[in-house]
């Protein structure tokens, strides 16, 4: 994947929440707050980069996308 430091990110922060709401003992939505965040930045920073990337890089940038398919998920996106 491209954005390995940013699935990084989204590991630890899922993992954050959730030992966080499992100390809660019930499901409320407050502890996971930080990971949807964190989601929604990242997936749009990714894209930020992508273009900027490719705006400086052109078909460099093409040539490494064919050889790294995914940006952020491995085998999802």
């Amino acid at each position: 994947m491209r954005h390995a430091n940013y699935s990084a990110d989204l590991v630890f922060s899922f993992a954050g929440c959730a030992a966080a709401g499992w100390a809660a003992r019930e499901f409320t939505i407050l502890p996971w707050t930080y990971a949807i965040y964190m989601t929604i930045l990242l997936v749009q920073r990714c894209i930020r980069d992508e273009d900027r990337c490719q705006a400086k890089y052109g078909k460099t940038w093409d040539e490494y996308c064919e050889k790294v398919k995914y940006r952020l998920i491995p085998g999802l996106w």
